[in-house]
């Protein structure tokens, strides 16, 4: 009796890493035929971009509020794309509006983002707080988080790294203090601090439900999914880690993003295998 229930229970498993297996090899298919497309997801971008520069090239006039519009749009084609051109259009907002502090925001992000830490921390302190609106000043908070989080990334191993993580973990609590339980800032923001509580299932039950209400296109499900993939990899679940890498490197391709860390992640892990 007792051989036959355990011949049932390794039949069972083997069934499931075979599943398991053929989601991953599916998976992999649909990313091999992305990457083959890459030339074509990014034609389209520069012809997006290519509209939005002959729209503002054949105005007869534009407004200082008209460009500001049109630099931001040219910006948010180009922040995950060409962080030098963004920096380019936010620079110019800023000119146009002098002390905008909208723009300064961008600006700080993408100066994180190219690994000027300092300089975007100082770009931050320049701004009064007090002068934000409730969105700005959530934007504020998850600017400063990112930077020290990118800053402590690069720090590995170094003795600078904590300070710069308590930085990143005080600025993730005003986060979390005012954004909406549930939104898409709440939950990459409590997930991480979740893993850090030694709670890894709670938040890969929240990561799981709520990467299901976003389009696999975009770079919010990007960025959810690549969570997923290192929570994943934190709880010791490999085959679940490397499909959530594949899933987030399949949408960084698909949004054009020059900076596609769930495919390095995977090609490391595949060549590992």
């Amino acid at each position: 009796m007792k051989d036959r229930y355990l011949l049932f229970v390794i039949s069972l498993l083997f069934c499931c890493l075979l599943q398991a297996q053929e989601k991953i090899d599916s998976l992999l298919v649909v990313l091999d035929r992305t990457i083959e497309n890459t030339a074509q997801y990014e034609q389209a971008r520069l012809k997006r971009i290519d509209q939005i520069k002959e729209y503002f090239r054949t105005r007869k006039s534009t407004s200082p509020s008209e460009e500001y519009h049109i630099n931001q749009q040219l910006f948010d084609e180009y922040e995950a794309y060409i962080c030098d051109s963004a920096r380019y259009y936010i620079n110019r907002n800023i000119e146009i509006a002098l002390q905008n502090n909208k723009a300064k925001l961008k600006k700080a992000s993408i100066l994180g983002k190219t690994g000027l830490y300092a300089e975007g921390v100082a770009l931050l302190k320049s701004i009064d707080s007090k002068q934000l609106s409730r969105e700005q000043l959530i934007e504020y908070y998850i600017t400063f988080e990112d930077i020290y989080l990118y800053h402590a990334e690069y720090a590995m191993d170094d003795e600078y790294q904590i300070e710069y993580l308590n930085n990143l973990y005080t600025y993730r609590d005003s986060v979390l203090q005012m954004v909406e339980e549930g939104s898409y800032q709440y939950v990459i923001a409590y997930t991480p601090e979740l893993l850090q509580q030694g709670r890894g299932e709670e938040a890969i039950e929240m990561l799981e439900a709520y990467h299901q209400k976003l389009s696999p296109d975009t770079r919010d499900y990007a960025v959810v999914t690549s969570i997923l993939a290192f929570i994943y990899q934190s709880t010791g679940h490999r085959e679940k880690q490397k499909e959530y890498l594949i899933k987030s490197a399949i949408a960084d391709i698909r949004g054009v993003v020059k900076e596609n860390n769930s495919l390095r992640a995977l090609a490391e892990l595949l060549y590992e295998e």
